[in-house]
């Protein structure tokens, strides 16, 4: 009998122990403790204070609950009474003194020893501040997936290692597919082929670190549609792993489509507006520069015809012939700029002996220059022949020998050409007025003209600039004011597209 009491007194102990442990680690929890008597519909506190110390029925406890728990509350308990479900847990949503309060309940069925159910033991604990966090983290959700859909646009995320990415709901859609995550091969056939070496470009970058940030402008497009869409992608890394590698991106991805539209109108815009004023630049321009010529034939060929003297006769003609070719070069120039604008300037290529064409244009122009100014040439002793268009080719180059022998002087003019392996460098270097800095990205403007006392419509260097570009070679100009000069262009040695 001692031995029988000890061994209960141990065996009391060692329970009051255990339930003391538990009571700690529920407190800690912060879970409560409560039984349900299945025959009886009543509930009676375990551990803490959920339900009243001398109990509650199971109408009184259905009172605390709001009126859309109730078929819920009753289908729970009924589960679990049942036998039909060994375990359950729920979150019920309570109104305790006015308050609402949302309780996460884990529940067990006691079956005795015919199997059938006869206690209910459950545990709750208060997750107001959980439920209220959710809530609005919810809202909050809500309101930014609201917002990101009204600007069009959508987040996505990019798996380095299994290159996917992943997708919302309406990116979803606007591609038809069937699943919220896309191989990325499977996206570069959407995307236009002109853009995806700068998807795969943008996505590198941030993969290997060398930028921490990727915005870019693509196109795609829905495969049932034959127009392409634009969109601004955004990227960042955000996740590596343990050697530091990225192994996440996310981004944003912006319909920009009526944004680009809006731009090539504006474009279009400014380019008509340019367009109008270039034009009206033109009209001041020619009628300056065509009346200067025409009122100086008129003018002296009215006299010609009313002088008798032979000197004076002979003096009015040079000057009505002057004029004479003025005039024809503004026309010559007007019509050269309008037949390369409209692409009906014919470019008929040939075999050009260089040497022959500079020895002809230092002939013709030695006698142009201003006195005191000396012509010199420049060129290899054996002749190159470049298969080109020879009448456009003179035609720059005369240009350029024109502007030289009207700014220079004194000092010398210096024209000639270089060959090497891809292309040749022409070049006429003058020791001239010069061009001031400011002017000098301006040059090759249409209507640029820096002395208002030379003649000129300001369309030859224009001019120049587009029948070169036409044969496939550059153009530009070096000079500093007061030291002159150097106009130069190249061609590659094969120009004739058709070659």
């Amino acid at each position: 009998l001692v031995l029988y009491i000890l061994k209960e007194r141990k065996h009391k102990k060692e329970l009051g122990k255990v339930r003391t442990e538990l009571g700690i680690a529920l407190d800690a929890s912060y879970m409560a403790v409560w039984r349900y008597n299945v025959k009886k519909q009543t509930f009676k506190r375990l551990h803490r204070n959920t339900v009243p110390f001398d109990g509650m029925t199971k109408e009184e406890m259905g009172k605390q609950l709001h009126s859309e728990e109730m078929a819920k509350y009753e289908k729970f308990l009924e589960s679990l009474s049942s036998g039909k479900d060994k375990q359950k847990n729920y979150i019920f949503h309570l109104n305790l003194n006015g308050c609402s309060e949302w309780h996460e309940v884990y529940a067990i069925g006691i079956k005795d020893g015919s199997g059938k159910v006869t206690h209910i033991i459950g545990t709750e604990r208060d997750i107001t501040k959980e439920m209220i966090q959710k809530q609005e983290y919810d809202k909050n959700k809500q309101m930014l997936e609201f917002i990101l859909k009204a600007v069009r646009i959508m987040p996505w995320e990019y798996d380095v290692e299994t290159q996917t990415l992943s997708i919302n709901d309406e990116f979803l859609q606007q591609f038809k597919l069937r699943r919220n995550s896309i191989r990325l091969e499977e996206l570069l056939r959407y995307t236009h082929p002109a853009d995806t070496l700068l998807l795969l470009q943008g996505l590198s970058d941030l993969t290997e670190g060398t930028s921490p940030l990727m915005i870019i402008q693509l196109r795609t497009k829905d495969p049932e549609k034959k127009e392409y869409q634009w969109f601004e992608m955004q990227g960042v890394a955000y996740q590596r792993n343990e050697d530091g590698r990225v192994t996440k991106i996310i981004g944003l991805k912006h319909d920009i489509t009526e944004l680009k539209h809006t731009e090539e109108l504006i474009r279009l815009r400014e380019k008509a507006e340019e367009s109008n004023r270039l034009k009206s630049t033109f009209l001041a321009n020619m009628s300056h520069e065509i009346r200067t010529p025409l009122n100086a034939i008129v003018g002296f060929s009215t006299l010609l015809a009313e002088t008798d003297d032979k000197e004076e006769r002979e003096e009015f003609s040079r000057i009505i012939q002057t004029n004479n070719d003025m005039l024809l070069h503004l026309i010559n120039d007007i019509l050269d700029m309008s037949k390369i604008e409209a692409g009906q300037m014919d470019f008929k290529y040939s075999d050009v002996n260089l040497n022959d064409i500079f020895q002809n244009l230092a002939y013709t122009f030695r006698f142009k220059i201003k006195k005191g100014v000396h012509l010199f040439l420049e060129m290899p002793q054996e002749s190159f022949i470049l298969h080109t268009e020879k009448n456009r080719l003179m035609q720059v180059l005369s240009n350029f020998i024109s502007n030289a022998c009207k700014y220079t002087s004194e000092g010398f003019i210096t024209i000639g050409y270089e060959v090497d392996e891809k292309e040749i460098y022409f070049y006429v270097t003058d020791t001239g007025k010069g061009i001031d800095k400011e002017h000098l990205p301006h040059v090759f403007e249409r209507f640029a003209k820096f002395d208002a006392f030379v003649q000129g419509t300001g369309l030859g260097l224009s001019i120049c600039e587009l029948i070169i570009q036409n044969l496939g070679g550059e153009i530009g100009v070096e000079s500093e004011v007061g030291k002159g000069s150097t106009f130069w262009c190249t061609l590659p040695l094969i120009t004739d597209p058709d070659s």
